[in-house]
């Protein structure tokens, strides 16, 4: 005899008296819905004890239950043991699939979302577009991003041939590959999507800002800068991002990645960094071995009445002195800001042509002077102390006295690095020692202190000349205003202890 019991919907109202296979199938859905999963297998056991034949929504339920109370693979292999038909495995599996999904108390599980998906396909069933979103979430998540690609071909075709939830099914593999902490391969997804909305950019945007990953911030950021809307809503994550990078700008620490994008995506935020975070980000790209990167800053500090020291000024030179090209480069970013209508700044004209003089191009070096006159800039003492660097570098004299010539006809005062190249022209040419003492005794009665590089010229030629003491009078004199490195302190000693 069939047995009737009345029971509870969902709704909490009291339903009529009901065949016993419909009121168990209500009690499944009542238990799920309240995630009771204890009370859901129980009565799921009470019912195969009956012989009731479970519907294929109650299989669905069930599945649900046991993958949530006992695990996805235990579910599995309780699905393996029962025949259902195609479409109540397709569900059920799909239910399988969804508990694979990181939980409080449970991790991912990649392999056993994989055996279902299998189980559906050996079914010959295709699953929807849930399923198939979970499955690449999964498989990013794992890192498998082969099996991720192989997802996104499996998925059901549009009219074009794409996935016809390609955009969803991209930004789920987006999120797992921030999940996973691999905000590279992430920004390498996003850039793949072509219709991602502003919502979509706000929530990887922050899932970069978590990873402090500039270049996907940067990318985002730009996306959300056509809704300010939608940029309104991470702009303070956007801001304590940037605060903390632009802190170890200006404590010259932290990743020379996470310096510079700090200083690029507050310049987009509108928030200009102070002197001391630039200074900043002009190590961090010298320490990346990028001296464009670094001219480019260096023209940002200029613009805004900022100077460099000279040993980093020196090391930016020295950066793009590397190679010719590095030099060029840095001269097209002068050209590009004369024909943009934007002044170009002297110390960076004076930069590229110090670069060409150490790579001793001198043609490179007059190239750049020569384009002076149309930037609308007169050379300074900077500029004709590189020319000179170049012309004593390359051994061209009569260039060099040229340069000096017009010095004096522009009236530009030569400085202590000038007294230092005229006194190794000087010398190039044959000159004598008694000269070149002249010329270092006029720079100092010009009340300039002679560079170091002077000093230890002079001091190697009174060493050459058999005065060990006049070299020591020097070193002292030299120890006063710069340091002196110990091998040659060493060298100077040796040489007045032999001579007493």
């Amino acid at each position: 005899m069939s047995m009737t019991r009345a029971t509870i919907a969902p709704s909490g109202r009291l339903l009529k008296r009901v065949p016993s296979s419909l009121t168990y199938s209500a009690r499944l859905a009542v238990a799920l819905r309240e995630r009771d999963y204890r009370q859901t297998l129980e009565t799921f056991e009470a019912m195969r004890d009956m012989r009731i034949e479970p519907t294929k929504l109650d299989v669905h339920h069930v599945a649900e239950a046991r993958a949530f109370r006992e695990g996805p693979a235990a579910a599995l292999a309780a699905l393996r043991g029962v025949r259902v038909a195609a479409r109540v495995k397709q569900q059920a599996c799909g239910a399988i699939i969804a508990a694979c999904s990181p939980s409080r108390s449970r991790g991912a599980d990649w392999p056993t979302a994989q055996a279902a998906y299998g189980e559906m396909v050996a079914a010959g069933v295709v699953p929807d577009g849930s399923v198939y979103s979970t499955l690449v979430y999964l498989s990013a998540l794992a890192r498998d991003y082969s099996g991720a690609e192989a997802l996104l071909g499996d998925s059901p075709r549009g009219v074009d041939g794409h996935p016809a939830d390609s955009e969803t099914l991209l930004m789920q593999f987006a999120r797992g590959c921030l999940r996973a902490r691999d905000p590279e391969h992430a920004l390498r997804v996003l850039e793949r999507m072509k219709g991602a909305t502003s919502a979509d950019y706000a929530e990887l945007a922050r899932g970069f800002l978590g990873a402090g990953h500039h270049e996907g911030v940067a990318h985002c950021l730009a996306a959300l800068e056509a809704d300010p809307t939608a940029l309104a809503g991470v702009r303070d994550e956007l801001g304590e991002f940037v605060r903390r990078g632009l802190e170890r700008a200006q404590g010259h620490g932290g990743a020379p990645d996470d310096v510079i994008g700090a200083v690029a995506i507050a310049r987009r935020l509108g928030v200009e960094p102070t002197q001391y975070q630039l200074v900043g980000a002009h190590l961090a790209h010298l320490e990346k071995g990028d001296g464009v990167g670094a001219f480019a800053n260096y023209l940002g500090m200029l613009d805004r009445g900022f100077a460099l020291k000279p040993r980093l000024r020196d090391a930016l030179a020295d950066q793009l002195a590397q190679q010719a090209e590095l030099a060029d480069e840095a001269y097209y970013h002068l050209d590009a800001r004369h024909t943009g209508g934007h002044g170009v700044p002297l110390d960076a004209v004076d930069v590229v042509v110090e670069a060409c003089a150490r790579l001793g191009d001198l043609d490179r070096a007059f190239a750049t002077f020569g384009e002076l006159e149309r930037f609308g800039v007169r050379p300074g003492v900077s500029t004709y102390n590189a020319l000179l660097h170049a012309c004593v570098n390359s051994r061209e004299l009569a260039s060099g006295r040229r340069l000096l010539s017009a010095m004096d006809e522009e009236g530009v005062a030569a400085d202590a690095e000038t007294y230092g190249h005229r006194c190794s022209l000087h010398l190039m040419s044959g000159g004598r020692l008694d000269g070149a003492v002249r010329l270092f005794d006029e720079c100092k009665a010009a009340g300039l202190v002679p560079v170091s590089r002077t000093y230890v010229t002079l001091i190697n030629l009174h060493l050459r000349r058999g005065s060990p003491d006049d070299a020591a009078s020097l070193l002292a004199e030299m120890g006063e205003h710069h340091r002196v490195p110990e091998n040659f302190v060493r060298k100077v000693r040796e040489a007045t202890e032999g001579e007493d």
